[in-house]
């Protein structure tokens, strides 16, 4: 726990003093590569966002998901495959006209929409898996790390996830 702390603390010093100012123009293009939870599993997601004016981004989301369960001895596992869009407001201009300093930051809400296929593998047969569409929205976080690179922390439905993310 002590060493984790440690870590975390250090990192923290270590982006504040190479930190680049965060802004969300027309035109600014991001690649985001996430780990976290896709319903209520294990994951991998990714997504690219354009913006299509200031503060407001549209753009695509794929992911990878993985949620095991064992009960009263028997088990089995979900696969799910999801492909959607997605669309953001970036809040910066609004916190920015309040007095809060986001330079760093890029807060943003949306919301996501798209197809997702579920697969079964377990001890009951004769259930292959379901497939439909979903909706959800999210609640992000980036900080800006360096000129091209970000850290990201994003809540929502069906992905919740941290990484990195790439301006391009």
């Amino acid at each position: 726990m002590k060493k984790t702390i440690t870590l975390i603390s250090s990192l923290l010093i270590f982006f504040c003093i190479n930190s680049y100012g965060q802004t969300y123009k027309k035109g600014s293009k991001s690649v985001n590569l996430g780990v976290g939870l896709i319903y209520g599993g294990l994951g991998l997601s990714g997504s690219g966002e354009l913006a299509i004016a200031d503060d407001i981004s549209v753009g695509i989301a794929a992911g990878f998901g993985r949620a095991s369960y064992g009960i009263l001895g028997y088990g089995g596992s979900y696969n799910y495959l999801l492909a959607g869009g997605r669309g953001s407001y970036h809040l910066g201009t609004v916190l920015k006209s309040a007095g809060v300093s986001v330079d760093k930051f890029d807060p943003y809400i949306g919301i996501t929409g798209g197809i997702y296929k579920g697969f079964y593998s377990g001890e009951y047969s004769g259930f292959s898996g379901r497939g439909s569409v979903f909706y959800g929205g999210h609640a992000g976080l980036r900080y800006q790390y360096k000129e091209k690179l970000a850290l990201f922390a994003e809540g929502g439905y069906p992905f919740t996830s941290v990484g990195v993310s790439f301006k391009l």
